[in-house]
């Protein structure tokens, strides 16, 4: 697999133990540790990835577990190596194949800050089905005690999380488990309110997390988390097939301070060659989907948007998971004075609708100050009282 896992400057260099040499590293100040099984394929030995650091130790004894040619992806996320993959789960009776690594960090509940992990998870279903057993978890951990994990439950068909440490011990998205489909999961611990949240593939255009998360829970105050494992069950008993998981992978596995620490953006995504996350072709547009559709950006911040058939001024770090501020830039004089019902001096009609003429068209100001654009078929937030003669500033939603 091609190395695009881009890291930000840290003017030190980390010791791996074991390994007995320093790594020069260039991690965030803000990543806490990152496994992408960077190793040559085939058989394991428990040996860290080339662009591996965080980690106390190597990583245990190895149970049916190889290294495969191609790691797993998902959109721009930067990604180095192979993946690791259950590579036997035929033996009749629960077969389970499971490694454990300690982080350089122990966290409890009076830790200051947050946690962030995101891990990459593709299950390949050999035989049976996820509802009648087994699980593949990446488990936060310390000595015997599983204190929370992320992945999937036993006998659970969609993706969770959970654990001994946490209160409800499981809770469910509603994304199924699927055969050869790769999963990003991202999860939030914060130490401060002792709660936990989660994603399941989240958007990750933006530099932000998603503002609703697809499940939360709390924390016990008997959380202790040092180590990770990786974990594989299938459940093969007296020869009757109820999941094999063979050949299922667990790969990018990143832990951090906050969002943008264990979501690093690689070739395509957030580069010379992207705006706002979204690819630039080679005329140098972008397509943003049914959010804003096709948009001209090389001159930006000032972007053509094509459905609007305006110029908007756009900074690039405005933009968020929800949407971005915008200047919207025009004459917002009407051409004759509005009577009765008005929005910034525009007639409105009886639809509550108002024709803005070359500013902004036609738009429905029924619940100002949320604001339908039906050029650009968004809502966008305009503040009546700041509209300017020579345009707006307004949020277009996403």
């Amino acid at each position: 697999m091609k190395l695009t896992y881009l890291k930000t400057t840290l003017s030190n260099f980390a010791t791996l133990a074991g390994f007995g040499c320093a790594f020069a590293t260039t991690a965030s100040a803000e990543a806490v540790a990152y496994e992408g099984f960077d190793i040559p394929a085939g058989s394991f030995d428990g040996a860290s990835g080339e662009t591996s650091f965080g980690w106390f130790d190597v990583w245990s004894v190895v149970h049916n577990q190889t290294i495969s040619a191609e790691g797993l992806s998902y959109g721009n996320l930067a990604t180095t190596g192979g993946a690791l993959e259950l590579s036997d789960g035929t033996t009749p009776s629960q077969k389970v194949g499971d490694i454990a690594r300690e982080i350089d960090e122990v966290y409890f509940p009076t830790s200051p800050g947050e946690l962030w992990m995101s891990v990459l998870i593709q299950p390949n279903i050999v035989a049976g089905s996820p509802a009648d057993g087994g699980f593949i978890q990446v488990v936060l951990g310390n000595g015997a005690t599983n204190s929370l994990y992320l992945g999937t439950a036993w006998r659970g068909s969609v993706w969770s999380v959970g654990g001994e440490r946490a209160s409800p011990k499981t809770v469910n998205s509603s994304v199924p488990v699927e055969h050869g489909v790769t999963t990003l999961l991202v999860m939030r611990l914060d130490f401060t309110t002792d709660t936990g949240s989660f994603w399941v593939n989240p958007d990750i255009s933006a530099n932000t997390a998603p503002s609703e998360p697809v499940g939360t829970f709390s924390l016990l105050s008997d959380f202790e988390a040092d180590r990770v494992t990786v974990w594989f069950s299938n459940y093969i008993d007296d020869g009757e097939v109820f999941i094999d998981y063979t050949g299922s992978k667990v790969d990018e596995i990143r832990f951090g301070t906050d969002w943008s620490s264990v979501i690093v953006l690689g070739e395509g995504g957030g580069g010379d060659e992207t705006w706002g996350g979204f690819d630039i072709d080679d005329d140098n547009n972008v397509d943003t989907g049914e959010w804003m559709k096709w948009l001209y950006v090389e001159q930006a911040p000032w972007i053509w948007s094509y459905k609007f058939k305006k110029w908007l001024y756009i900074e690039e770090g405005n933009i968020a998971d929800n949407g971005t501020w915008a200047y919207i830039p025009g004459d917002t004089s009407p051409e004759t004075p509005g009577t009765g019902t008005t929005w910034s001096g525009f007639s409105v009609d009886a639809n509550n609708n108002a024709d803005t003429g070359e500013w902004m068209g036609w738009v429905q100001v029924a619940s100002t100050p949320w604001i339908w654009s039906y050029d650009l078929g968004q809502w966008i937030y305009i503040e009546e009282g700041f509209i300017g003669s020579d345009g707006a500033w307004g949020f277009i939603s996403r």
